[in-house]
């Protein structure tokens, strides 16, 4: 059995699924979590300046989450088991793939830059802002400027972040704020969702009525996807599968595998 060790900061984030599948296998890895402070040391030994990276051997270097995904899924049994499943389990994974896509950049910064220290109050904030709207902003609303007390929200958080401890600012510096990019953001994600969940009930209805996984009766990583990728989705709106109950019963499956459940048990839970 080759050694395998993962790159990844402190978070589930981009790497969870990768995890996923290891516990799911059994197959043991060392899971190096990156704190911030030490990312700018860090960043020029990563393929590409990014994180995850999967390492084998000691010799291969695999980034880009969705390439570690489908080695992994391949390697331990949990890929399509024919070429038309293989596809089926390709596209899911990229439709899930662009629901996490979107909800990231909600956490993003103008420059891009992941404020991975100020998650909590953005949740807050979006909360604050969305919670009677039922998930949904018409252009008329954002127009009629529903976001107006927004400003005073990121001058807030924009005086908090120069009050970071000197390991977070050393690796992340100050955060700059547009709350115009940030509601089309929140928008764009909410889009992408009531464009993909449909789509994904029906392709899990498309096998034994969806009342298993996507390929049937076995367990690929677009199941595993299905978990993690919604995770944090769902902290923030719990009514965010009410309309689609097969996606909502297939995650309950997962998470009662009986080595997933043991990991989800111990597992260190972290913001994002």
């Amino acid at each position: 059995m080759p050694s395998y060790t993962l790159h990844y900061f402190k978070l589930r984030g981009r790497a969870e699924v990768c995890r996923m599948l290891f516990a799911a296998a059994g197959v043991s890895f060392n899971d190096r979590r990156i704190d911030y402070s030490e990312w700018n040391n860090y960043r020029s030994k990563m393929p590409c300046n990014m994180m995850p990276m999967l390492e084998i051997d000691n010799r291969y270097e695999i980034p880009q989450s969705m390439a570690i995904c489908r080695y992994l899924a391949r390697e331990f049994g949990f890929h399509g088991r024919n070429n038309i499943d293989m596809a089926r389990v390709d596209y899911i994974m990229d439709c899930f793939y662009e629901i996490m896509e979107d909800y990231m950049r909600m956490y993003q910064d103008s420059n891009g830059r992941m404020m991975f220290d100020r998650i909590s109050d953005m949740r807050s904030m979006y909360h604050q802002k969305f919670e009677n709207m039922g998930g949904v902003m018409s252009s008329s609303r954002m127009n009629q400027g529903m976001f107006s007390g927004m400003q005073s929200s990121m001058s807030s958080m924009s005086s908090m972040s120069s009050g970071m401890d000197s390991s977070m600012s050393s690796g992340f510096g100050n955060y700059s704020f547009n709350e115009d990019s940030m509601c089309e953001r929140r928008q764009r994600f909410r889009n992408t969702c009531q464009r993909i969940l449909p789509f994904m009930e029906k392709t899990l209805e498309m096998r034994q009525s969806g009342n298993r996984f996507f390929m049937g009766d076995y367990l690929t990583v677009c199941d595993m996807m299905c978990f993690c990728i919604l995770e944090n989705p769902l902290r923030e709106e719990l009514s965010l599968l009410n309309s689609y109950p097969k996606l909502r019963a297939l995650r309950d499956r997962v998470a009662s595998h009986s080595k997933i459940s043991n990991y989800i048990r111990q597992r260190t839970m972290t913001d994002f």
